[in-house]
Formats: C-alpha cells, structure tokens, sequence
C-alpha cells in the first residue's frame, strides 16, 4: 500500500438490520441511542455443583436499523457510499448474515413494488439521476454482474457465460470474459439488472423458499470531465461494488437434505465465507500475507477491503432464540472488520479526446507559422498536407516523361520532403516496372536464366496421362510416347495381347500372316452384330478423354505459369531484401508484392487439387476402354477359333451357334 496520510485514512462502516420477529430472543438488548447489543449468555462454571451465572457480549456499531423501510434502510446505510462514487472514490457495498435474514431483500428487494425496492435499484436510480442533472460533467456509466456459485465465475449480463478468469496486473484486478454494459438511462441498467438476476442460482429450504446459493458482484463504473488546476480536462473514474454473500447456513436448521445438491452449496458457501473471515482477521493483525488468493470471493473483493475503496458492511440478523448462535457469530465477524483501514483517493486519466483536440490546434497553428515563413522567404503556396492522389499522378506522369524523353531535372518540382520521398518511391516502382517486363521477354524468348530451374518444377501432361485410342485402331499401351500409328483393320494388342497369348491355347492367329488377319477381322465385324454397338460406345469414350486431356493440359500450363510467377516474385524480393530504401520508401510497394505473393501461392495449391482430379477422370475414363478392348480381344479369340474349327460348314445351325456363342461372350460396357 502506498504512503497515504493519516487525514485520509477511515475505517469500514458496520451497520447492523434486524429482521422483525414476533419472538425475539430476550437475551438480545439493543440501545439505539449508542449503537451497541448487548447479548446475555448463560454459562456454567465447574467445580462442585453446576451454578449458572449470566455473561453479557457488547457489539459495538456504526447505526441499527429495525425498521423494514427500505428509503430509510437506503438513506442510512448507502447514500452515503453512493455520494462518494459519484464524486469520483470507489465504494462498496456488503451484505452479510446468516441464510434467511434478509439480505438480499436489503440489497434488491422486491422490483415488483416501488417502496420495498433494495440498495441496488435505488442507488441505480440516484447514480442517473446524477447524470441527468449534470449534462456538462459528460458522466458514462458502465455495469458488469457476475455470480461466484461453487467457486466458478459466471457473467450473468451474457447467460451464466463460464470462461471467466482473474487476472491482476501491477495489483489491479481484472476479470477477463467479463462484460461491461454501457447505459444511458436508469430503465436501461433495470433492465440488465434484471435480466441478469434470471440467470442466478436460487434454491428452496425451510427458512426460505428463495434463497440465493451464490456470490454476486453488480459494479458500476463512471467516467466524468473535471478540469484541473491548468484547466486541462481530466476524466475522473471510479466503480461502486454491490455484493451480496451468500448466507451462513446450518444444516441441521435449514433441515436439507445431507445428500442433496443444497447441501454441497452449503459447504462451499461456508468454506467461502470461513476464508473470508481468515482474511479480515490477517487483516487486523496486519499480517505479513495475507491469504487473499484462498478463494475467489476473497480475490475479487481484495480491493474492497482496505485498497482505495470506501466500504460498507451491512450484517443481517435473526434476532430469535433459535438462531442466537448465528447472530453472536456474525456480530464477532462484523465487529473485526470495524476496525479495518481503509483509504480514499481520487482517481484520474487524461481526457483522450480533448488531447486530441488540443493537438491539432497545436497543428493547425505550426501550419500557419510555416506557411508565413515560407511567404517571408518568396515561396509562398508551399503545403504540408499528405499529397494528395491528383498530385501522386501529376509527379507521376513528370517521372515518366524524364525517363522517356530528354526532359530535364530541373523540370521535377521539389518544394517538401513528402514530395521528395515520393520522387524516389515513382523511381523505384518503374525499375521494379522495368524489371518484370525484362524477366517476361527473357522467358517469351527461351533464354531466361530460371528457364532451366523452371523446367524442372513444370508439369507435363503427358507424365500425367495414359495413352489413348486412334481411330484406325487398338491402343492398350499405357504410356502415349510408346503408342504407334497401326494399319486399317489391324490389332496392335501390345502389353496385354501378349499376356493374354501366354495363357491362351488358341494361338493360331499369331502364326497366320497379316492379310489373312485383316481379312479375319473385316469378317468377325460383319458377322457379329454386338461388334457395331461397342465400335460406337468406344468412339464415344474416345472423344470424352480427348477434350479430359485437353483440360488437364489447359491445367498444367496454368499450373507452369503460376510457377513462373512465383520465381519472378521471389527474385525480386530476394534482390531488394537488405536495402534500406527499399523498406521505408516504397513499404507499400513490398507489402502488394507480399499480397500478390500469397494470392499466387493459394493459386498454386488450388489448380495443383484441380490437376490431380483431373488424373483421377482421365484413368477412370482410360481404364474403361481398356476393359472393353480386352473383352473386344477375347470376342475375337473366341470367333477365331469357332470359324476357323468349323470351317466350311455353312449351316444355318452353325452361323446360329457361332453368333448366340460369340454375342454371349460380350458383357455390356458401362
């Protein structure tokens, strides 16, 4: 804690509400006047006979509050604290007690009814009221609601939203995830408040039927223009902190159920708040460490309890005999945070807006003493502006007539530095000009020194493809460059005919000569009327993989030029990278270089999917031919040795069985 003096050094306010009962425990005294209970505690002492005698307990407090008027309860207890957050000191405002006395009624009340309404909408209704009455202080309000429930955070103004997470930097506290509304009006932070309080975590037990199972935090935070000494505005920042624990519950008087839900809420709450007393009590006793980071309550209202803020804490109580236990126990805890320091400082940022308003006056009037300076010096009309794009191409066409034809140096202006600069960027955009079209003439003409380095990246469509089928005949080889013109009428079976003339018995063909081949052929068309239909399906296919091939060529030129384009971007690059002119001059330059670089690149990626595709199609297309020319083959085999068995006998039974048997050994292609 920095040094502050003792003047502005206080201590947190305690306040204690009674909920009305109709059997309050005679034991519990309070005198008003001087603020303090008094509690009788019947106690035995041992040695002989058991003797009672009666132990009275002196709570010492800010003020009491009996009544259940909530303007009285507000005006008493929180005005106050509201009055120093609108002057600019942070606040807080804490409820504490045991489950079912009152404190969240003390802190939201009843939103249906307007008299029973709690510290929150009351003070959300002085803070605007604020706002509207002083329109020239240029107050902006922000808000932020979270809930502590089983020690996770959740924003409650974004649907119980879950990754929340604290971080501190240089010992201030912030909350990441969290959202900060802003609102203009006291109906609009109503309504957050209100949507915000659907979201919350409420549960049913005997002493309640609504009771909260949580830790809530609503903030507030305000800005507003104060001026100074020197009469520079300055925004003035602050947040008000309305917390309302999570009460002390016992379950035995609360009568939950040991293995329920309600019970693990419990625990938590009291382990929560037994870290809180722990720190409080560090506190007091001015502790080297102080155990803050224990829980999350304690971590979030590290601020609140001695660090710049002025705090308020408020202590319900049951004044009943069943629940007198609960009572001295809350007493003991409000009474050591009474005696907590805490101090007050006001907290301030420079107005951005009025800086920047004050700069460009600055601006506006160094203009005007160089304009004059430059009229004192016979150049008048000089500007300082940023150029505008008419004067960029104005010098542009200048430059580019210099370089074309014998205009002279003194015909370029020079009358700043920015104009300067970009005398030297248009000489450099026109040698990189220069440059590219060089590379693409060199490329154009086969002489290009990367023409080597780019052959061995480029793609050739006939690496990529397999051979196709001539008109005058079969093709079955697979690579295009091993293919050869065949003769009308003629089998070139290649690779697959000879596979197939290992494994076939009827090989006489092979021993036949060429002409009686073709004329075997000539007559195997004629007379199988199956021969017709596969001619056409295979014509058909034909032209398909042509125009498949074709645009799987069109794919590996543009597939080879994007390569190109992509060694002409890298070399220039590679030549300007190191000079300094370079990255400060012409930095748009580089940065549309580096753009087109990367378009180029998704390109490359993009058609190199596209060709692989491609393949995919044409070896489809290419291997359904194939299967339909070796079915055609084995048609043939068969015929040929029908005929040639059977030679002579021109029966009509024979031609009938030739033609079913022949017809049989073709399969429809697909």
């Amino acid at each position: 804690m920095p040094y502050v003096d003792d003047a502005l050094l206080s201590r947190i306010r305690v306040y204690l509400r009674l909920r009305p009962s109709v059997k309050p425990s005679p034991a519990i005294n309070i005198e008003s006047e001087t603020h303090r209970v008094l509690i009788d505690v019947e106690k035995s002492i041992g040695g002989g006979p058991p003797k009672a005698y009666v132990n009275q307990i002196v709570f010492n407090v800010d003020n009491i509050v009996q009544t259940t008027n909530q303007q009285t309860m507000y005006e008493l207890c929180a005005k106050a604290s509201v009055d120093e957050f609108l002057k600019g000191y942070n606040s807080t405002i804490m409820s504490y007690g045991q489950v079912g006395a009152g404190k969240t009624f003390t802190m939201t009340g009843d939103m249906k009814v307007y008299v029973h309404r709690g510290i929150i909408p009351r003070a959300i209704q002085q803070i605007f009221e604020e706002k509207e009455a002083k329109p020239e202080a240029g107050i902006v309000v922000h808000m932020s609601y979270m809930e502590i429930y089983q020690e996770g955070l959740y924003d409650l103004l974004q649907k119980r939203r879950d990754d929340l997470m604290i971080i501190e930097d240089n010992q201030l506290l912030n909350v990441r995830g969290l959202a900060k509304v802003r609102v203009e009006t006291e109906t609009e932070a109503l309504k957050w408040f209100q949507e915000g309080e659907k979201s919350r975590s409420f549960g049913n037990h005997f002493l309640n039927s609504l009771s909260s199972r949580s830790h809530t935090i609503l903030t507030f935070y305000m800005e507003r223009r104060v001026a100074r000494v020197s009469t520079q505005l300055a925004l003035q920042v602050a947040k008000l902190n309305l917390v309302d624990l999570a009460g002390v519950e016992r379950l035995k008087k609360t009568k939950g159920d040991t293995g329920s839900l309600m019970r693990k809420e419990a625990c938590i709450n009291n382990k929560t708040l037994s870290f809180l007393e722990q720190t409080i009590f560090a506190l007091r006793l001015k502790k080297a460490h102080i155990p803050f980071r224990h829980s999350k309550v304690t971590t979030l209202l590290k601020e609140s309890l001695g660090n710049n803020h002025k705090t308020v804490f408020m202590v319900c109580a049951w004044p009943e005999e069943y629940f007198l236990d609960e009572t001295i126990g809350a007493l003991r805890f409000a009474q050591r945070v009474k005696y907590l320091k805490i101090f007050q400082v006001t907290h301030k940022k420079p107005d951005c807006a009025d800086t920047t308003r004050k700069q460009q006056l600055e601006i506006a009037t160094l203009k005007q003493e160089l304009a004059l300076k430059d009229a004192l010096n016979g150049r008048p009309g000089l500007g300082y502006d940023n150029l505008t794009p008419e004067v960029k191409d104005k010098l542009r066409s200048t430059i580019q007539e210099f370089l074309e034809n014998d205009k002279k140096l003194g015909d370029i202006p020079i009358n700043s530095i920015k104009q300067v600069k970009e005398i030297f960027y248009l000489f450099k955009e026109s040698q990189m000009k220069l440059e590219i079209e060089l590379e693409k003439a060199l490329q154009q003409s086969g002489i290009s020194p990367m023409k080597q380095e780019l052959h061995k990246k480029e793609y050739c469509v006939e690496e990529l493809l397999l051979g196709e089928f001539d008109d005058d005949g079969v093709t079955l080889n697979v690579n295009q460059g091993a293919s050869k013109a065949l003769e009308p009428d003629a089998i070139r079976a290649g690779v697959t005919m000879l596979d197939y003339k290992q494994g076939d018995p009827f090989s006489k063909i092979w021993i036949s000569s060429n002409k009686l081949r073709n004329e075997a052929m000539k007559e195997f068309k004629l007379t199988v009327p199956k021969v017709k239909e596969y001619e056409t399906w295979i014509k058909a296919k034909k032209k398909q993989l042509k125009r498949e091939r074709r645009c799987a060529r069109d794919l590996c030129d543009k597939f080879n030029e994007i390569i190109r384009e992509i060694h002409v971007i890298q070399s220039i690059l590679k030549e300007k990278r190191g000079l300094r002119d370079f990255e400060m001059d012409v930095d748009h330059y580089k940065t549309n270089l580096f753009n087109r670089f990367q378009t180029v690149k998704g390109d490359r990626e993009k058609t190199l999917n596209d060709i692989k595709i491609q393949k995919l199609i044409v070896t489809k297309i290419s291997q359904e031919i194939r299967d339909c020319m070796e079915m055609f083959l084995k048609s043939f085999y068969l015929w040929y040795y029908e005929h040639d068995k059977f030679r002579g006998k021109d029966t009509e039974a024979y031609l009938s069985h030739l033609e079913r048997q022949v017809n049989d050994s073709f399969t429809h292609p697909n």
